[in-house]
């Protein structure tokens, strides 16, 4: 591909724009959604796109008097125009594969260029805010032949940012972002959210300008989504015929999966982080601190949740793992004693806490800056190893509803057949 068709218009502002291969391949983050928004019918603000490498050559060509490159990308600038013909003030924006904090911020309100040699001018406003949009990049991407940056018209009409599905539940929005309102939407949204998604097949926060009834898209990246809300929303979409049953199988990461078959928090960004270790044995747990194997077994002989906390476990305390709801301990990792006794016996467990200590003779512990006695309350995350204060609500786990209907699909297009031994009756009983 030539340096020349790496600079193009995505989302023009007449007419239509029809890529090559290796145009769609060059297109990652804002620069991806903005292009499958406009493929998809859905209005969006006037875009193109220039390469690192064609803008370095533009650059090149300025010192040697050449003006090839500089007539194209004058040419592909036009593209920003609309029907009354005035060049309408520009945007610049970074257009990364991931949403990485340091890059440029979006470069609003950008006189056009009044001449050829000003539209490659570092010293001029456009120029300069795409050299300094790439100069961003050098922090965290060392692959060059990756970077682009957009250049758009400026929107009129009142800015909104919104998330197309709720990134908890999975529903499909307009869902706020953040928490924060998003104001009135006209009655056009829900359709626009429904395309948007049906094209983007992720969870995305938008920023879009709103004029009457008319949404145009500004800016897309992915949002995190829990694990749930993923799951709700595969299957969602194949109920709305946007995805067949064996997509929705493959865009659901297994790991990912495997967090619903456990107990795991409610709403754990609420939440106080004592410490972190190593999550050896996936699932959350809550209750009360106990220090050894035989409280363990009291607390459960009355009914009680309770968190077995020790410096290491062994061979000692394995009836005590079976009896409390969850084990931390200070020391060891994914083969230590506890991780592999935690894991057999189906017991959430974090390992390798270095900022936990326990005085097994006066039955206390310090977890990070705090102290706590036998009695206290914690929960531990076995999934991602984070320990937090007191009793925190959970989600059980619970085969059925989009969780039954995806293994079902899964199960239908299996090439082979999975088997599995259990260690202990209690683990025959949850199988």
């Amino acid at each position: 591909m030539t340096l020349a068709m790496e600079m193009f218009a995505i989302a023009p502002a007449t007419g239509k724009a029809n890529l090559s291969v290796g145009q769609e391949a060059l297109l990652v983050g804002k620069a991806l959604w903005l292009r499958r928004a406009f493929a998809s019918g859905l209005a969006a603000a006037p875009t193109i796109v220039i390469s690192r490498a064609a803008w370095n050559a533009l650059q090149e060509e300025r010192k040697g008097g050449d003006d090839r490159l500089r007539i194209h990308w004058v040419a592909t600038l036009f593209r920003l125009v609309g029907r009354d013909g005035r060049p309408p003030p520009l945007v610049v924006r970074t257009s990364s594969a991931a949403h990485v904090p340091g890059l440029m911020p979006a470069r609003p309100g950008l006189s056009p260029p009044s001449s050829e040699t000003e539209s490659v001018d570092p010293g001029r406003p456009l120029a300069r805010a795409i050299a300094d949009a790439f100069a961003s990049y050098a922090t965290f991407d060392p692959r060059p032949e990756r970077q682009i940056v957009i250049v758009q018209a400026m929107a009129n009409g009142h800015i909104r940012q919104f998330l197309t599905r709720d990134a908890q539940t999975g529903a499909l929005g307009p869902a706020q972002a953040n928490g924060s309102p998003f104001g009135p939407l006209p009655a056009s949204a829900a359709r626009f959210v429904e395309t948007l998604d049906s094209a983007a097949g992720q969870h995305l926060s938008c920023t879009v300008s709103i004029e009457g009834e008319t949404i145009r898209l500004l800016s897309a990246r992915v949002t995190p989504a829990s694990a749930a809300a993923e799951l709700e929303a595969a299957v969602d979409r194949v109920a709305r015929k946007h995805w067949s049953e064996r997509e929705a199988v493959t865009h659901i990461e297994p790991a990912r999966l495997q967090q619903m078959l456990h107990p795991r928090l409610r709403s754990p960004e609420t939440a106080t982080i004592l410490a972190t270790g190593l999550g050896v044995s996936p699932g959350a747990a809550s209750g009360v601190i106990v220090f050894n194997a035989e409280d363990a077994a009291r607390m459960k002989a009355r009914g009680r949740h309770c968190i077995l906390v020790v410096t290491e476990t062994g061979p000692t305390d394995i009836e005590g793992m079976k009896a409390a709801t969850g084990i931390l301990t200070a020391r060891g990792g994914m083969t230590s004693h506890a991780g592999v006794v935690a894991r057999i016996t189906g017991k959430p467990c974090v390992a390798g806490v270095r900022t936990l200590s326990v005085n097994q003779a006066e039955l206390t512990c310090k977890i990070g800056t705090r102290e706590f006695r036998q009695g206290d309350r914690i929960t531990i995350d076995g999934t991602d190893g984070s320990v937090y204060l007191g009793a925190l609500p959970l989600a059980q786990p619970h085969i059925g509803g989009a969780m039954g209907k995806l293994l079902g699909w899964s199960d239908a297009s299996r090439q082979v057949s999975v088997r599995a031994n259990a260690e202990t009756v209690e683990a025959v009983a949850t199988a």
